[in-house]
């Protein structure tokens, strides 16, 4: 492109003109490029990776999870009983004001 914009060039931004815009967009590209590569360009390598990628986050994050579920079975299954524990704190409650008095 010279600088000097025909009026084929310019880009209409009317929504009721986008097949036009997309036209025009693509003779740019191919303008740029030389005409060696297209929009529509292969990325399957570059999809591949990025779905490996995901697949070790959701793998992290699944372990990540399995680790809280596990955590908490252990809380439950502890012995942790709420009356005795209960019983404990009004102990210490008493002691305490005895201390205070």
């Amino acid at each position: 492109m010279t600088g000097e914009a025909g009026p084929e060039l310019i880009m209409p931004m009317s929504p009721s003109k986008a097949s036009r815009s997309w036209q025009l967009l693509t003779k740019a590209v191919n303008q740029i490029n030389g005409g060696a590569a297209t929009v529509g360009t292969d990325n399957s390598d570059v999809l591949a990776e990025m779905n490996a990628k995901f697949d070790r986050l959701l793998a992290m994050f699944a372990q990540l999870l399995g680790l809280s579920a596990d955590q908490i079975t252990a809380i439950q299954n502890s012995g942790m009983d709420m009356p005795t524990m209960y019983k404990k704190m009004a102990k210490d409650q008493r002691l305490h004001d005895m201390q205070a008095f």
